[in-house]
This record gives C-alpha cells, structure tokens and sequence, in this order.
C-alpha cells in the first residue's frame, strides 16, 4: 500500500486550497453550456422544423416506398434475411451510402475488401498473448520489452505537449460547466428545429440527441434513428448545415458513436473534420483517446494500440494542440504492464507534471482488488488526493463487496449531511451522492434477495437525498424480486414494481432482462404454486406503506427484529423478508433451498416464453433494418421521420422549388 501512496503523492501535486481547479471529466464531454429547451425544439409557428437539413423529394416519389410490413412477420423477415442477417454487413453498407460522395477517399469503401483493410486474424492472435502474459509471473517483463519504445515516444509527445505554465486553465476549448442535458429521456426525440444561421441552436440540438438516451423505439441504439439523422446533418453535401458544423458539434458526435462502441465512425468523423477546415481541439483527440481504452479493456483485437496513441498525438502535434490532465490520464490507461506505468507516473513527476483526481482514481482503482475498504480509505487519506465523486463511488463499492452495509450506508449518510453545510464547496467540491452509488446499494442488495432493505434504500435516496434513480435502479429491483425466490404475494409486488417503473418512464413500456425474468417466474412458477392471478395487485394499506418506507437512524440489516422497525413486521411477512432474520449479512439469498413444487413442464413453458420474447425483440429489430437495405436510405429515413412526427409532411414536401440533398449527393436525379 506505501507503493501506490507513493505512486500518488509523487504526482499529486498539494491542491488544497489552490485558486487553480482541477479540470473535471465532464468538461471533456459538454462543449456547450447552453440548454436546448423543449420549448425552442417544438413545432409552432415561430419554429418551423426545417425539413431541409434531411431532404425535400417530391410526394409522387414517396407514395411508391412506403411499402406495409406483412401480417407474416416471419414470413418476409425470411424473405429479406439475406439483406439484415448474419453475414449480410449491413452496418457497413448502409454507413457506405451514407458516404457516398462525402470525400474522395469515401469512394474506396465501395470496392474496399474488408481484409485489405484489417488483418483481423494477426490483432487477434496478439491479443491473446498479451492477454496471457498479463497472467504469468514473468510476463510484465515481456510486454514491457515489446512496447518500451512505445512508451518512450509516448511521454516525448506529451511533454512537447503540454504547457504546465497553462496546464490548469487550459481545457482544450471545451466548458468546464456540469452536465448539462437529462441523462435519459422516455418520450419521442424533439423535431428537428428551424436552425437558420443558428450555430448554438445546432450545437445544442446535436447535443442533446447524443448526451441524452432516447428509450423511445430504441432511439439511442446502434441501429436507432439518431444515429441516421447525425449522419445526414453532418454530411458533407448537406449545404444546410455546412455554415452551422462546428467542432463542437463534431465532438458530440464522436461521444455519441464512442459510447456505442462504433469506433470505425469517430474515426471517420475526425477524417472528415479535416475537408471541413475545422481544428481538432483536445477534446477531439481525448475522446479519441478515449476510444482507444475502451478497445483495450473491452474486445482488444488490436496489432498495436500504443502505436495508435502515438499516431493521435502526433497529429496534435502537427496542429499545434496542447494536451491536459485527462490526456496524460488515457495514456496512462492505454498502457499494458505495471512497470510501464510506473516509469509514466515517474516521468510525470521528473517533468513536474501536475496530476488530476481521475489519474488518482484510476491508480486507486487498480490497485483496490489487493486492498481492503480500511486500506482504501487510509491509501486516500495518507496520499492527500482530493475526494470526488468517482473515488467516494470506489469506496462505497468496496465496502458492499466486503458485506459491510452499515459503514457504505454511513459514509453516505455524512457525505449527504455535509452537502447540506454551507461550507460543503469548500469542503468536498467534487463529490456528489449520485445514481452510481443508488444502483451500487441495490445491487448488492439485490444479490442478497432483501426486499426490504431495497425498498428502505431505495425510497431513501430518492426521497431524503434527492437522488434520481434511472432505469438501471428499477431493473434492479425485479433483480431483487427473482432473487428472492418464488414467495407467495410474488405476482402483486411486481406488480407493484411496474407501476413504479410505469411512472418513471411516462407508461412507455421497456423490458429489461431481470423483468422478463420476474414475469416468467409470475406467469409459470408462482401462478402454478398459489393459483395467483397476473393482474393481482399489491393491497391499499401495503401500498402506502412501501410508498412511506425510509430508513430512520441509519442502516439496518436485521428488520424483523429491530426496535425501530418491530411494527413493520407484517409487511416483511408480506415481503418474504422473515426468511432472512436468522441468516448472516453477507450470505446471499439461497433460493434453491425454498420448495417450489413446479414441474418439468413449467420450466419448459417458461423457457420457451422467454425465447420467445427475445426472438420478437430481434425480429422486429432486423424488420426495421429492411427499408433500408433495399431502398435509398434518404428516402427511408425521410419517411420515418415523418412518420414519427420528427419532420412535417407541408414542409417536407413543398411544390417543385424543392432541391433533394439527396440528388446533390448522388449526383443524379431522385426519378433516375
């Protein structure tokens, strides 16, 4: 542990009291500080959608693709697989059309073979060796042997790089504001706005399309409408939105593809970024970064990655782009071996190379599996490193891990009571009790199958400490709900738990995994064991008794048996938590040991419902793909977005002085 205190304090400078703040990741993520408000995107008659950053094509033209999916879903779904299957590349063929014409070096795509492109076979082999050395005694050595020279020019660029004379202000033209726009949204994505020579309306609306996720028809995902519609405003032969393109705007995009995991399109955006004029900040080059970790700690089927980081800072370099506390942090993460990474914190503190909390949290982070929650916490304190929420998040998380409920639920507690101080931003400026740390409290409690405990933290947080819970948190409660095991009054609290969810998510009904599981549970065990009808709802008195359930002193685990919480027994009866009161507080719930007397059939029933689901999820996913991979897809996105309101059908086709961006970026005419 007096390794990593040393490893922290070496590069931590003493920031206590400091007049120059620490840059915040959320600086790296937001460009622009200006809210989009519902009220500018909604259509009236100040605001009419500007139909013409898509496209205008004559009605005549549309009438003939709108072509009705068949009652036989299975039926033209196998018609079509050919198209949207395995083996069919869609992605890369749809991103193609949408290129066609963008720049000279797009035109390759058409004839580009994938193997020329990429020796995947070569980057897999090499990451399954470095991942095996990365096991082995002596394999730190070797991975250290095979990149050193990497890593020298690594650090050379970054301290070219950097100007530490700066390195405090400088954020690489990115606003060091919060988070400015709703984590998640439940309702259609806002009409595309009249942007007129608007660049923050722009700016703000590409914002909040890649910033917030869009649960409405899976607007967010990777084959969703935003994705489509991005690709359309930011084309090159778009001339609506040529004067609006900024580097802000690009950089929102690139997050949005980069949290999607689609790492081929923040690359190509960044290329075209270049055939627009525009500078890359560092911003760009960190998300870009970014990317690179990812790949390394999720799939890395990569020949080199270091060689990756050297090509980006090179080019920041080249166009004379500083670097900041986060880019030192990436490239520290990008690195493979333990000696590697300290000869990186070493240089840092030869070079005088002031360090951010996200370094910190990253080195705490990694070396937490070998330490304690008491070790942690005296590894924080010893190194003098400023607390933010990240860290707090790492504590709390390792004392769940170590059963230790009632200290989380206690470092919580004060956090929260300190932030009611009016000192607090002198205090802990940087640490927030946040959604990560609900869901990590529910999780955990959830393992154990407590019923009670979860409703307690749960109405909690929300209620006492102002925590927002997302989607996450009530998933996390059918979790619990399947955890806990097949008890009698099952059916009415998931019930109970969908009109919960139904409230957060304005009735739009989304089905995460531990859901379907609950309602298979309720639909083939439990209705066989107590003959429990489906509608079956929880009673008033119950009800308003989960609604009022907080936690009073502190945390609790015994219930049953409690003092402050012995009139409450009834409804742990109603919950199954009685089960629990003789059980220690870090064995999980065995649900094997409750008797179920559900036969073979049920569970086959019960399998094929859930094979069922999940096979419609997928079919009307490839079903929606289909439109596009046989049409022009302009055109179909045109249509869709008409269909869901997203344009106005006056506007978008509005007589014959209409001038289709699809023919200027085709070339040809629409009737061709």
């Amino acid at each position: 542990m007096e390794s990593i205190i040393n490893q922290i304090k070496n590069i931590t400078p003493k920031l206590k009291g400091s007049n120059r703040p620490e840059l915040d990741i959320s600086s790296l993520l937001i460009a622009n500080p200006r809210v989009f408000k519902s009220d500018e995107i909604s259509d009236n008659e100040n605001n009419v959608i500007n139909t013409a950053t898509i496209s205008k094509i004559p009605i005549e033209n549309t009438n003939n693709l709108m072509e009705k999916i068949p009652k036989n879903k299975s039926a033209y779904l196998k018609e079509n697989i050919q198209l949207v299957g395995k083996g069919s590349s869609y992605n890369r063929k749809l991103v193609q059309k949408f290129l066609e014409g963008s720049y000279p070096q797009a035109k390759r795509l058409k004839t580009l073979q994938q193997n020329e492109l990429y020796d995947k076979e070569a980057a897999k082999k090499i990451s399954r060796n470095i991942k095996m050395l990365q096991k082995i005694k002596n394999g730190e050595a070797m991975l250290f042997n095979k990149f050193h020279k990497s890593l020298a020019d690594i650090v050379s660029l970054l301290v070219n790089l950097t100007d530490t004379t700066t390195f405090y202000e400088f954020d690489g033209g990115a606003n060091t504001n919060n988070n400015i726009y709703h984590k998640e949204s439940f309702k259609e994505i806002p009409p595309i706005p009249n942007f007129g020579k608007d660049i923050e309306k722009f700016e703000a609306y590409i914002g909040l399309l890649t910033h917030t996720k869009f649960h409405f028809k899976s607007s967010s995902r990777v084959n969703g409408i935003i994705s489509k519609i991005l690709r359309c405003l930011l084309n090159l032969n778009n001339v609506s939105t040529m004067d609006l393109r900024t580097v802000e705007s690009y950089n929102h995009v690139i997050f949005f593809f980069l949290n999607l995991g689609d790492f081929a399109s923040c690359r190509e955006f960044f290329v075209q970024m270049k055939y627009e004029s525009l500078n890359p900040n560092t911003q760009t080059y960190n998300l870009l970064l970014k990317g690179i970790v990812k790949k390394i700690h999720t799939r890395f089927n990569s020949v080199d990655p270091l060689k990756e980081v050297t090509y980006y800072l090179k080019k920041m370099k080249k166009n004379r782009v500083r670097a900041d506390q986060y880019t030192w942090c990436l490239c520290y993460r990008t690195l493979l071996d333990k000696i590697s990474k300290q000869i990186f914190l070493d240089k840092m503190a030869e070079y005088k190379i002031p360090s951010s909390s996200k370094l910190a949290y990253t080195i705490l982070k990694e070396n937490s599996e070998d330490m304690t929650a008491t070790q942690l916490l005296e590894c924080i304190k010893k190194s003098d490193i400023t607390l933010t929420t990240d860290i707090f998040n790492l504590v709390v998380s390792k004392l769940l891990s170590e059963g230790n409920q009632k200290m989380a639920w206690v470092f919580v507690k004060h956090v929260k009571e300190k932030e009611l101080q009016d000192n607090f931003d002198e205090v802990a400026p940087h640490v927030n009790v946040n959604t990560t740390c609900l869901n990590l409290f529910l999780n955990n409690l959830a393992e154990l199958g407590r019923l009670d405990l979860c409703f307690l933290t749960f109405n909690t947080m929300r209620k006492k400490f102002k925590v927002y819970a997302d989607a996450k948190s009530y998933d996390l409660l059918y979790k619990c709900l399947a955890r806990r095991g097949y008890i009698k009054n099952f059916t009415s609290i998931l019930n109970y738990i969908q009109e919960l969810q139904f409230t957060y998510t304005k009735k739009l009904n989304i089905s995460p995994y531990w859901r379907l599981k609950a309602t298979a549970i309720a639909k083939y065990n439990i209705k066989t064991l107590y003959n429990k009808d489906m509608n079956e709802k929880v009673p008033l008195h119950v009800k308003t008794m989960l609604d009022n359930l907080l936690w009073k002193d502190g945390f609790v685990f015994d219930t049953a048996t409690s003092k402050d919480y012995r009139h409450m027994r009834p409804l742990w009866r109603y919950l199954g938590s009685n089960f629990f009161k003789k059980k220690k507080e870090t064995e999980k719930c065995d649900s094997t040991k409750i008797q179920r007397n559900t036969t073979q059939t049920d569970s086959i029933k019960k399998s094929k419902f859930k094979a069922r689901k999940k096979y419609i999820a997928i079919q009307n996913a490839l079903i929606n793909k289909i439109p596009y991979a046989k049409n022009n897809a302009y055109i179909t996105l045109q249509l869709e977005l008409l269909k869901r309101g997203i344009i106005q059908k006056d506007a978008a086709f509005n007589s014959n002085k209409n001038i289709s961006i699809i023919n200027e970026i085709q070339g040809k005419n629409i009737d061709d």
